[in-house]
């Protein structure tokens, strides 16, 4: 992308002729730039308008427009109060248009909050340059004249976007209860700012890394997923939901799908009787928050499915149970 073009309308004061002792923005004459930004994010800024006069002056605040180097058409003024707004020191609350008494021998300080939008024409993979001008106005109490500054800034904004490789993975065959099926995902980023991942299983029998997961620009990341079923399932079907925390319409679907049958074992358990907890079929038993030397019940119901008396032996694999 090309360099911000120059704006020359940010110069002095206009009307030229203005008194000796007229407010000063600090930075003076310089531009304020904003870096580099996700879309989305907000970045605040600051400048100071000192009165070293006699003269009281309101200022207003106002009239910010975006321009986006990449398309030939300058965004409309009215798309803006999302993405530029003003407040100051005394005031926590942000505004399109903020209107301030400067008194003699004083000085205030502007924050300037800028949050840019997405543009979908935009290149996910380079930085958008974009620049606006923030116009101030000083009206003079005494003499009625009104002069104007303009305030040049800049950023370079980052149209974050990730994609994920494979989308759909099919599992086969898999016996209920092991832990053995694996698969590795590929997350790319084709943005030049690192972004943010988060993962989303909507089952429990997908095993996947905890917390979010940080790609570099330009970069990708790996995970695996591990796929632990629980339950007989010739049908089984879940997802996975990767969304990116700095653009939230990208969000990624990964579809899983399994043949989930018993183990040799397994299939004569479960042809003869079924356990079930709080009339739910039972898989396993949490015993969490334990205290030590202290007895935990816990209650199961065992149904026979067969015709005939069933004989059934109870062991663990502990001697704590």
């Amino acid at each position: 992308n090309s360099e911000p073009q120059e704006m020359k309308l940010m110069t002095s004061v206009s009307p030229p002729d203005i008194p000796p002792d007229f407010p000063v923005i600090t930075p003076e004459n310089s531009q304020i730039d904003f870096g580099e930004i996700h879309t989305g994010a907000k970045v605040c800024k600051s400048f100071t308008i000192t009165n070293p006069g006699d003269h009281l002056y309101d200022v207003s605040v106002a009239s910010v427009f975006d321009i986006f180097l990449n398309n030939s058409s300058s965004q409309s003024s009215t798309n803006l109060p999302s993405q530029v707004t003003f407040r100051n020191a005394s005031s926590s609350v942000s505004q399109n248009k903020l209107s301030i008494r400067l008194h003699p021998h004083s000085g205030i300080t502007i924050f300037i909050e800028y949050r840019p939008v997405f543009h979908q024409k935009a290149d996910t993979s380079s930085f958008e340059h974009r620049t606006f001008m923030i116009s101030l106005s000083f009206s003079d109490n005494k003499t009625h004249s009104t002069y104007y500054r303009r305030i040049k800034c800049k950023s370079a904004v980052c149209h974050s976007m990730i994609s994920v490789t494979p989308t759909t993975i099919d599992f086969g065959d898999t016996i209920v209860g092991r832990s053995d099926k694996t698969f590795s995902i590929k997350v790319e980023n084709s943005s030049p700012l690192p972004t943010t991942v988060r993962l989303f299983p909507s089952s429990r029998s997908l095993v996947i890394p905890p917390g979010p997961l940080v790609v570099p620009g330009h970069s990708h990341t790996k995970f695996v997923v591990t796929f632990y079923p629980k339950k007989i399932n010739p049908e089984y079907n879940s997802t996975i939901i990767i969304t990116n925390e700095n653009n939230p319409s990208n969000e990624i679907h990964i579809s899983i799908s399994a043949i989930v049958i018993p183990g040799e074992s397994e299939s004569l358990h479960s042809m003869c009787y079924t356990l079930y907890s709080n009339v739910s079929h039972l898989t396993s038993l949490s015993l969490n928050n334990c205290a030590s030397n202290y007895p935990i019940i816990k209650s199961f119901y065992i149904k026979n499915r067969t015709n005939k008396f069933l004989k059934i032996r109870l062991s663990s694999s502990t001697d704590e149970n």
